[in-house]
């Protein structure tokens, strides 16, 4: 498995949200459950940030 560094973890973290909350209204079925799907990643990255 590939290490990533602690920044660029750290990035996602705080970048990722931002993306999702400027996202526009009228999306598709597909970039809603991208969206769900990222949210649940971006809690395992802070559960694992917080190791």
């Amino acid at each position: 498995m590939k290490k990533i560094p602690n920044n660029v973890v750290s990035e996602l973290i705080r970048l990722i949200p931002v993306l999702i909350a400027n996202l526009p209204e009228k999306r598709s079925t597909r970039l809603d459950n991208t969206v769900r799907l990222l949210k649940k990643c971006i809690e395992k990255l802070k559960s694992l940030e917080e190791l």
